[in-house]
């Protein structure tokens, strides 16, 4: 438990210096929110990795410690003593709990006692309830003497009992653990739809409160509420999946992790990249000739903020018109009409180093 919980501390230690040095040479958010990540890995990372490693090793040697307790009731039944009876079962294979026993039959032909070898077994998975339950009963029943073999049987049933009930309630547990799991799900998918309709709701600029000039939104700040909420999200459901199915925090930890680094991935998708925005100023007219100038005016922002010196082209039919957007985002082009009369569909295309967007308006031509 010691060597844990420094592995905790020093894992923590380290996180925070990994952060604390892309805080300081950070580019973007991205950036951010991936030291983020690792340093929460690297924090809880390696412990919660050696917890669950660790919670396997109990769980083998707990399912064969009651055929160890028969294979040493059914040797007693024979007429062999205990220490002969632990010598005997050194022999067979019990997965993890076969290293335990030899070191068991060892100690006792070195002339430790044998409640004092069961106490050092005892010791060492204090973390084991189940265990160190068993091992309780067991050096009490030696010690009250008795019949020694029917009392281990009894312990033996008992335990493989127990752990049939913790089995059946974990699997009982599944449909709660699954709608934990889909209420973070459902909680991402609306982070990322509060977040687009958030977009063209800032793009605009508001404005201000006083002074009457206008502010654009800055969506860096809604960027990292939304990761940082989130990650407590992931931690949170990892944790309560974990005390839900074991009964233990730490049990979770590792669906923790998973779940941040499912976080980072989607954020890193649908929400991290900036996006442009075109605001389209209605048109004058909505009925035209074949051939007639049309003006299409709008506004290119990229996340809330004005977008300068952007490409811009309007499409109608075959006809196209170039232009580029001024200091202030706004834009001003023109484009013939098409010659299909009827409803036409054109389009606005956006384009900035390696971003762009796309919007559409309809004109019906006479």
């Amino acid at each position: 438990m010691r060597k844990q919980t420094l592995v905790l501390i020093s894992s923590i230690i380290i996180g925070i210096i990994v952060y604390a040095y892309f805080l300081i040479s950070y580019n973007n958010i991205t950036d951010l929110a991936i030291g983020a990540v690792i340093a929460i890995i690297i924090s809880i990372g390696p412990y919660s990795i050696i917890k669950y490693m660790r919670l396997r090793l109990l769980n083998e040697i707990e399912k064969a410690f009651p055929n160890f307790l028969n294979d040493l009731s059914e040797s007693i039944r024979a007429g062999m003593p205990l220490t002969g009876a632990i010598k005997l079962a050194s022999k067979a294979n019990y997965g993890p709990l076969s290293e335990e026993i030899k070191k068991m039959a060892i100690k006792i032909s070195w002339g430790v006692p044998f409640i004092e070898v069961m106490n050092d077994l005892k010791n060492k998975y204090s973390d084991s309830v189940h265990l160190t339950r068993m091992i309780a009963i067991v050096t009490d029943a030696y010690r009250s003497g008795g019949k020694l073999d029917e009392t281990l049987d009894y312990i033996a049933e008992a335990a493989r009992s127990i752990l049939n009930m913790e089995r059946e309630r974990r699997s009982a547990m599944k449909e709660q653990t699954l709608v934990i799991y889909i209420i973070f799900f459902v909680f991402i998918a609306i982070i990322i739809a509060l977040y687009n309709i958030m977009i063209p709701i800032t793009s605009v600029n508001t404005q201000a409160l006083t002074g009457g000039a206008t502010q654009p939104v800055d969506l860096m700040f809604y960027k990292v509420l939304f990761f940082a909420a989130t990650v407590i999200q992931a931690i949170a459901t990892g944790v309560l999946s974990g005390v839900v199915t074991d009964g233990k925090v730490t049990a979770g930890l590792r669906t923790s992790l998973i779940l941040v680094v499912v976080a980072l991935v989607v954020f890193a998708v649908y929400i991290f990249p900036e996006k442009i925005y075109i605001d389209l100023t209605p048109l004058t007219y909505t009925r035209y000739v074949p051939g007639q100038l049309i003006e299409v005016q709008g506004k290119a922002t990229i996340e809330g903020k004005p977008l300068g010196g952007a490409d811009v082209t309007v499409i109608c039919e075959n006809n196209k018109g170039t232009g580029k957007t001024d200091a202030d985002g706004f834009f001003r082009v023109n484009v013939n009409a098409p010659k299909t009369k009827g409803d036409n569909t054109c389009y606005v295309e956006v384009s900035y180093d390696a971003y762009s967007a796309k919007s559409k308006f309809s004109i019906t031509i006479v």
